[in-house]
């Protein structure tokens, strides 16, 4: 698999998210909502993006449910609409810096399997999408998470 090119499609497919629900940076949810996408192209081949389906597969995740539910609770940004070009958020760059020092302790290749697993499990450990925090009902700390996720 060649990490580096689909992990380049992934945040440029986060960029698109994010410019089209009009916020100025790209967030984890914009990722996982990449993410998503990837798993369900059909260009396997190339990308390798057949690992990263098998990885949606063994969660018991249905990619294209959630990335419709992603897209639901992320929301549209309020505001004059997206810079020319978007960067990461903080939170985006601290996933990344998670994933990066989960492959070097475990001797694996940071991937695109690895960053959904490191996005998944800060979710779930009370996380919020952050691309939701410019929402009012987000904000609140018992909120942080939905239920449906």
């Amino acid at each position: 698999m060649n990490e580096v090119r689909c992990i380049q499609l992934a945040l440029s497919l986060a960029a698109s998210e994010a410019a089209a629900a009009g916020f100025a940076e790209i967030t984890p949810a914009h990722l996982l909502i990449a993410l998503c996408r990837l798993s369900e192209s059909e260009a396997s081949g190339p990308l390798g993006t057949g690992e990263l389906r098998r990885e949606f597969e063994q969660l018991g995740v249905d990619p294209r449910r959630f990335r419709r539910r992603m897209r639901v609770l992320v929301g549209r940004a309020g505001g004059s609409g997206p810079p020319e070009v978007l960067h990461r958020s903080a939170a985006c760059r601290a996933l990344f810096e998670q994933a990066r020092a989960t492959a070097l302790r475990e001797g694996v290749k940071l991937g695109p399997s690895l960053l959904l697993r490191t996005a998944l499990r800060g979710l779930a450990g009370g996380g919020a999408p952050d691309a939701a925090a410019p929402r009012p009902a987000m904000d609140a700390p018992d909120d942080a998470i939905p239920n449906e996720l």
